[in-house]
C-alpha cells in the first residue's frame, strides 16, 4: 500500500507534464523507451495483479481455517 501511495503521489506531481511526450528508459532493457503515461499504466495494472494475488491467498487461508 505504501508503494501505491508513492505512485499516486508521483501521478499527482506529474499533472502538468505531457505523459505521452515524456519518455523514460525501461528497467528491463536500455533499448526500450516508454512514455511516462504507459509507465503509470503498467504500474497500475501490476498493482491490481498483486492485489488479486493477495485476495486469493487470503481467501485460501480462510477456507483452510474453516
Amino acid at each position: 500500500l505504501e508503494q501505491l501511495k508513492e505512485v499516486l503521489s508521483l501521478v499527482d506531481a506529474a499533472r502538468a507534464v505531457d505523459l505521452r511526450a515524456s519518455r523514460v528508459g525501461s528497467p528491463v532493457s536500455p533499448l526500450i523507451r516508454l512514455n511516462l503515461g504507459d509507465c503509470f499504466a503498467i504500474l497500475a495494472v501490476h498493482s491490481q495483479r498483486h492485489m488479486g494475488q493477495a485476495e486469493r491467498v487470503a481467501a485460501r487461508a480462510l477456507e483452510a481455517a474453516a
